[in-house]
């Protein structure tokens, strides 16, 4: 097993080389999960100081009191496992010649896939603009076009272009796709 030199990789990134693979390794906690986190905390003071519209509604019998508090606790739930996601989850690639498998976890996330590394034809990135004019947040994916001419995403919401630079390049060169 050779490990490259933690410095000169991006942010929450390793990568290892293996004997028959090499495994790419990207943690997502970072800002959006301290974000996140704040938002939950405020969130559920919200709803522990609003409590009481449950007890009203119950027994005012008011459609309104008791559905605005369900929804809003069902959203505090939501954000919450986004949130433990964005704590916990990694995302692994692992490459050999004939096999690329992508795992997302521990918490379930779509985006898990395996597939037979000749049905690739070019890998490559996407910037990926969210937002309007004053408040833009850019993110890059990797995709790759598959033989049958599909456009596949590997991996998406890296925060720079050097994340998905460094994932596009490692695999192009494992595989030899290299231009």
């Amino acid at each position: 097993m050779v490990e490259e030199m933690q410095n000169d990789l991006p942010k929450r990134m390793f990568i290892e080389y293996h004997q028959a693979y090499m495994h790419i390794q990207k943690k997502w906690l970072g800002l959006s999960t301290i974000v996140m986190a704040i938002l939950l905390l405020l969130w559920l003071v919200v709803f522990f100081r609003t409590f009481n519209l449950i007890a009203n509604g119950f027994n005012e019998g008011r459609f309104f009191l008791i559905m605005m508090p369900v929804m809003f606790a069902a959203g505090g739930v939501l954000l919450a496992y986004f949130f433990v996601a964005n704590w916990l989850n990694k995302t692994d690639i692992f490459v050999s010649n004939d096999l690329m498998e992508i795992k997302i976890g521990p918490v379930p996330w779509r985006g898990n896939m395996k597939l037979e590394t000749a049905h690739i034809k070019q890998i490559f990135i996407q910037k990926q603009v969210a937002g309007h004019e004053k408040k833009r947040k850019i993110t890059y994916a990797v995709l790759f076009n598959h033989q049958n001419g599909k456009v596949v995403k590997l991996i998406g919401g890296l925060e720079s272009q050097d994340q998905a630079l460094f994932i596009e390049q490692r695999i192009e060169d494992y595989l030899g796709m290299s231009q």
